[in-house]
C-alpha cells in the first residue's frame, strides 16, 4: 500500500513537472507532418490539393516546390503526410473534445503515464520486488532520452507505450487467454505508430503461452490495424509496403552496424543509466516460473536495438537514439533485475563468510537511487526543458511575418513550410530548395505580373545556403527586412 501511494504521488508530481514544458507546436518536418495528418483526420480527409501561389503557373515549376516538409506529392495533384498515421490518429481522436493544442498535450501526458505504469507492471511480472519495479519506472522517467521524446509531438514515446502494452498483455495471456487478442491489438497499433514496431510480434510470441489458439488470437487482434496500415500505404504511396519516406531500405546496411554499436556503447549507459551494464544478469535473476522472461527480454532488445543497429541515421547524434526508445523499457527492467539479483548474491556471500551484511533490498534500492541521481546530474537531463521554447518560434515567426508583408505575396521558405500549412494556410509559399534556374525565372515573371516583391523567411542555416559568399543562389537584389528571434525575413524587389 505504501509503495502504491508513493508511486501515485510521484507520478502526479512528475506530470506536474513536465506540464509547463510540453511541446505542442508544429515545427520541423516530423512534428509538422504528424500534426498536419492529425488535422486532416479530424476533418475527415486524407489529402489536400496542391495550392499554387497567385500568377505562378504550377505546371512550369517542379511540384515539389509547393510541397511542405512533412508531406509528399500524390499523383501529382494532392499532398499527403509523409509520416505514419498512428500518432495523428491518437491526436485526432482527442481533438473531437479538445482544441488542437490541448489534444496534443493530452496525448503526450497519457503516453508518459501509460509508459511509466507499464514499466512498473512489467517489472513486477518479470520478478522485481515492488520497490525495485518502482525504481525501474523511475529510471525510465528520468532518462534524458525518454524525456526528450516524451515532451514532443513525435511517435517515439507512443510507440514505446504500445510496445510495452503488447508484451504486458502477451504475458498476461498465460493466465487468461483473452489477453492474447489485446496483445495483437497493441502490436497492430504500435505498427500504425511506427511500422518497424511490427517486429514487437517476436517478443510477444515469446511471452504468449505456446499453442495455436494463442497465436490465432494474436493475429485476430492485430488484423484490423494491419489491414488499415497496408490499405492506407497502398492508397497514399502506391504500394502496401511503401512509405512516405521514399526508399529508406537502402539506409539499412551492414556498414552501419559497427558505428551504431559504438554509438550504443557510448550513449546508452549515460542516457538510460549505468545499471544497464547489469542487464545480462537477468539470466540469473529470472528463474523458475518467470524464467521465460530471459527469452522475452532478449527478443525485445534484439527486435528494437538489433533492427536499428543497421539503420544509417541511428549513430548520427545522441537524440537519434529515440528510434530505439521502444526497447529501452526491456533494457531497464533487465538491468534492475540484475541489480536485485547481484545484491542478493552479495548478501548471501557475505553471510556465508560470517560477515555482517545489509539487507539485499536496501543495497539494491541504494544502487537504483544512485543510478537515478546520475541521470539527474547528466548535462542532457535539462535538454527537454527548452524544446517547446525553440519550437514555438515556428508559429510565432509566421504570425510576425504576416503582419509585415502584403497579402497574396509569394514567400520562399523550406524549414517553415510545414508549420505554414497549419498556422498560416493562406500564405502561398514556394520551397526555395526545389527551385532551379528555370523555376526561379517563372517565379520572377509572376512577381513582375503582380507587381509585388517576393519574400523569403529563413532560419540561419537556410540563409547560409541561399546567400553564400559567392552571391545568392536565386539571383535578386535581396535585402534584409527584419527578424523574429533567429528567423529572418528577406525581400526580393519587383523587377
Amino acid at each position: 500500500m505504501v509503495t502504491a501511494v508513493v508511486g501515485f504521488v510521484a507520478l502526479l508530481a512528475y506530470v506536474a513537472w513536465l506540464w509547463p514544458v510540453l511541446d505542442v507546436y508544429a515545427g520541423g518536418s516530423d512534428s509538422a507532418g504528424y500534426l498536419l495528418s492529425a488535422q486532416l483526420f479530424r476533418r475527415g480527409r486524407l489529402e489536400v490539393p496542391i495550392t499554387y501561389p497567385p500568377a505562378v503557373p504550377g505546371g512550369l515549376v517542379n511540384k515539389r516546390a509547393f510541397m511542405p516538409i512533412g508531406s509528399t506529392v500524390r499523383h501529382g495533384v494532392t499532398l499527403v503526410p509523409t509520416y505514419p498515421t498512428g500518432f495523428p490518429l491518437h491526436v485526432a481522436a482527442l481533438d473531437i473534445w479538445l482544441d488542437h493544442e490541448d489534444a496534443v498535450r493530452a496525448v503526450e501526458v497519457l503516453t508518459v503515464v501509460v509508459n511509466l505504469l507499464l514499466a512498473y507492471r512489467i517489472g513486477r511480472l518479470a520478478g522485481l520486488h515492488r520497490h525495485m519495479a518502482l525504481g525501474a519506472a523511475a529510471l525510465l522517467a528520468l532518462s534524458p532520452l525518454f524525456l526528450t521524446s516524451a515532451v514532443q509531438p513525435l511517435s517515439d514515446a507512443l510507440a514505446t507505450a504500445w510496445a510495452q502494452a503488447a508484451v504486458y498483455f502477451g504475458w498476461r495471456a498465460r493466465a487468461r487467454a483473452g489477453y492474447a487478442v489485446l496483445a495483437g491489438v497493441s502490436v497492430g497499433i504500435a505498427a500504425l505508430v511506427r511500422p518497424t514496431a511490427a517486429l514487437m510480434v517476436v517478443p510477444v510470441l515469446c511471452a504468449l503461452p505456446v499453442g495455436l489458439g494463442s497465436y490465432l488470437r494474436l493475429a485476430v487482434g492485430a488484423l484490423p490495424a494491419a489491414a488499415f496500415l497496408l490499405a492506407y500505404q497502398d492508397w497514399a504511396f502506391g504500394s502496401p509496403f511503401a512509405s512516405g519516406y521514399g526508399r529508406v531500405w537502402w539506409l539499412f546496411s551492414w556498414g552501419s552496424l559497427a558505428p551504431t554499436l559504438r554509438h550504443y556503447a557510448t550513449w546508452i549507459p549515460p542516457l538510460v543509466s549505468w545499471v544497464v551494464l547489469a542487464s545480462p544478469l537477468v539470466v540469473g535473476a529470472c528463474r523458475g516460473e518467470i524464467g521465460r522472461w530471459r527469452l522475452v527480454i532478449g527478443a525485445w532488445v534484439l527486435a528494437v536495438f538489433g533492427t536499428y543497429a543497421f539503420y544509417g541515421h541511428t549513430s548520427e547524434t545522441w537524440w537519434y537514439l529515440r528510434f530505439v526508445l521502444p526497447g529501452v523499457p526491456a533494457l531497464v527492467v533487465a538491468a534492475v533485475a540484475g541489480v536485485q539479483f547481484l545484491a542478493a548474491k552479495m548478501n548471501l556471500g557475505l553471510r556465508r563468510l560470517g560477515l555482517a551484511a545489509a539487507p539485499s533490498a536496501i543495497v539494491a534500492c541504494v544502487a537504483i537511487v544512485l543510478a537515478g541521481a546520475g541521470l539527474v546530474r547528466h548535462p542532457l537531463f535539462t535538454f527537454h526543458r527548452y524544446i517547446a521554447h525553440d519550437e514555438v518560434v515556428y508559429r510565432d515567426s509566421l504570425a510576425w511575418m504576416v503582419d509585415r508583408i502584403p497579402g497574396k505575396s509569394v514567400v520562399l521558405m523550406m524549414q517553415l513550410s510545414g508549420a505554414c500549412m497549419l498556422y498560416q494556410p493562406d500564405v502561398r509559399f514556394v520551397r526555395w530548395d526545389w527551385l532551379n534556374e528555370g523555376d526561379w525565372t517563372v517565379v520572377r515573371d509572376s512577381q513582375h505580373a503582380m507587381a509585388k516583391p517576393v519574400y523569403a523567411l529563413l532560419f540561419p542555416f537556410e540563409q547560409d545556403r541561399l546567400f553564400p559568399h559567392s552571391g545568392p543562389t536565386l539571383p535578386c537584389a535581396w535585402h534584409f527586412v527584419g527578424a523574429h528571434r533567429q528567423v529572418a525575413l528577406w525581400e526580393c524587389p519587383t523587377p
